[in-house]
Formats: C-alpha cells, sequence, structure tokens
C-alpha cells in the first residue's frame, strides 16, 4: 500500500525552496499520523510549525499562502485513499466529511476547529466533485485540518485497511523521506522504511532462542494482529537499530506486543466491526469488489504563475 505523493524537491531547486517542499511533505502528513494515532499535542505542534515556519531568522519570504502547499500534499493521499475505497465499496461525501469532523472535534487545537467545522458543512452529500481545500481561497490552519482528517479518516476504516500500522508504515516513510529531502541527506544514509524480513528478525532477537517464539516467517501467513506486531517493530526499528535497543525498550516492546495480540484476538472472537470515526480495532480483510474508479474528487488548487 502506498498512498504518499510522488514529491521530490530536485537537486536542482535553490537549497532553500527544496528545504521547504520538504519540510512542508514532511510536516503535512506528520499531522495526518497525529490523528491516526489521537495525539493532540503532536497535532497542535504540527500545526504551528508549519504557520511559522517561513518566520524563521535567515528565510527567505514566501509568495503564496504558507498552507497551501502542505495542503496541497495531503490532498494527494486523500485522492489515493479514495481510490482504494472505491475499490471496496466506496465511501460518499457525508460519511467522510462526518468522520473528518468527529476525529477534529477530539484531536484538533480548539482556536482553529471553528473554522474548519465551518468549511465541513459545505461538503455536498453524494459522490459527486468537491474541494476539501477550498479552491479560490487560501488554505490556512482550518484547512489543513480538514483535509488531514479526512485523510487519517479514510486511512483508518477496517473494511479498506484492515490494518492500522500498515497506514502508519506508509506515513513515517513520507515524514521521514521529506525530512531527509529537505536536508539533502544521502541515500546512503536514509532509513525511510523496513523490510518485513528484518522486523521478523527483530522478533528472534527479542525472543531467543530464534525461532522459539511462535510467530510465522512467512507473510502470507500472518493474521491482521500479525502484521499489527510487525508494523509496531518497524516502527522501533526506524529509528533504533536492533543492535542499539535497550534492555527497557525489549521489555517495552513486549509488552506492546502481548497487548497487540490480545486486541487482536479479542476483535476476532467480537462482532465485525463498522466504519467508525476514531481508529479502530482490526478484526479481518473484507472481501474487494470489482468497481470501476470514478473521477478524483478533491482536486488540489491551481494557481496561476
Amino acid at each position: 500500500m502506498d498512498f504518499g505523493s510522488r514529491m521530490d524537491p530536485g537537486s536542482l531547486l535553490p537549497p532553500s525552496a527544496a528545504e521547504r517542499m520538504g519540510q512542508m511533505e514532511s510536516l503535512s502528513h506528520r499531522a495526518v499520523l497525529a490523528f491516526v494515532d489521537g495525539d493532540r499535542d503532536e497535532l497542535a505542534g504540527t500545526v504551528e510549525k508549519i504557520a511559522r515556519w517561513d518566520d524563521e531568522p535567515g528565510r527567505p519570504p514566501y509568495p503564496l499562502p504558507r498552507f497551501d502547499f502542505a495542503v496541497k500534499r495531503v490532498l494527494d493521499a486523500v485522492n489515493t485513499l479514495l481510490d482504494v475505497h472505491d475499490r471496496v465499496g466506496g465511501v460518499d461525501n457525508a460519511t467522510l466529511a462526518a468522520g473528518a469532523r468527529d476525529l477534529i472535534k477530539e484531536y484538533a487545537p480548539e482556536q482553529y476547529q471553528e473554522s474548519a467545522l465551518e468549511h465541513l458543512t459545505t461538503v455536498p452529500g453524494g459522490t459527486q466533485a468537491v474541494n476539501l481545500a477550498r479552491e479560490g481561497q487560501p488554505a490556512d490552519e482550518g484547512t489543513l485540518l480538514v483535509v488531514a482528517a479526512a485523510a487519517a479518516w479514510l486511512a483508518t476504516q477496517p473494511n479498506a485497511f484492515p490494518v492500522r500500522q500498515d497506514a502508519r508504515q506508509v506515513l513515517l516513510g513520507i515524514i521521514r523521506k521529506g525530512a531527509a529531502d529537505a536536508y539533502g541527506t544521502p541515500e546512503r544514509e536514509r532509513v525511510t522504511s523496513i523490510t518485513d524480513q528484518e522486523a521478523r528478525e527483530f522478533l528472534d532477537q527479542l525472543f531467543p532462542p530464534a525461532g522459539s517464539y511462535p510467530f510465522p516467517y512467512d507473510p502470507r501467513e500472518w493474521t491482521v494482529g500479525e502484521r499489527e506486531v510487525i508494523g509496531a517493530l518497524k516502527t522501533h526499528l526506524l529509528t533504533t537499530p536492533a543492535s542499539a535497543t535497550t534492555p527497557e525498550q525489549v521489555r517495552a516492546l513486549k509488552g506492546e506486543i502481548i497487548t497487540v495480540l490480545q486486541r487482536a484476538l479479542a476483535a476476532m472472537e467480537g462482532t465485525a466491526p463498522t466504519q467508525r470515526s476514531a481508529p479502530p480495532s482490526r478484526s479481518g480483510i473484507q472481501p474487494k469488489k470489482d468497481k470501476p474508479k470514478r473521477p478524483k474528487r478533491h482536486k488540489p488548487q491551481r494557481r496561476k504563475k
């Protein structure tokens, strides 16, 4: 799964422009991840960083509304996520708006909620085209919250994305790649993703000797709960090599693994989940339905040069 945009600052851009593009790519998806994780402090801090980025000493003036580029990056993700939902039955505008509204009420900074919620009242029903970025108006904090909440809601619906960690790994990869692009980090020094094999090998390190923990090696045999465990291990390995993992971190990871598997087992024994706004528990993959793709509903703003 990959719902990230294909942004590449490129080596021909001035360093300041490449840095801004990379940072806006990273920060905008960090806002989506904050909604996915239900992290109010991270969300508020991310919105504030975008708002103040161009005010830092030494930065060149930015001629466009400062949230425009960040919003466009997330809109790319929204469109891709809608395509995924279309393949499993689709989602109408009113349901998407309701999901985003609930997340905004729960996690968004209070000073920007009114602006974001007011914009959501203009979203039409059905599946007709709608621009979540308020076409013709400058993007602001409220606009970013609307598109980020919409992306987070779409990425955490079990009928389309049964494994929440899959969505988190895509977002983390985009966040880290954007930051690396911003500072021109050499490719050999970048760590933007962890493979299934690396995560499974790390599990053997946590539960020695190798192979003693009853966890399949073949990803095709993994249950939803086991895929969530692999995702949690990947998140750790993105920032901490297996060889540098401390005993305290090992204990914490073991506890997380047990919790994840217990939660997955409880979900499997319960009733199948329905669509809801908060990031839900995962209980299995729904069968896909063949359905023709419809035109993109959320088009990024276009501006004349």
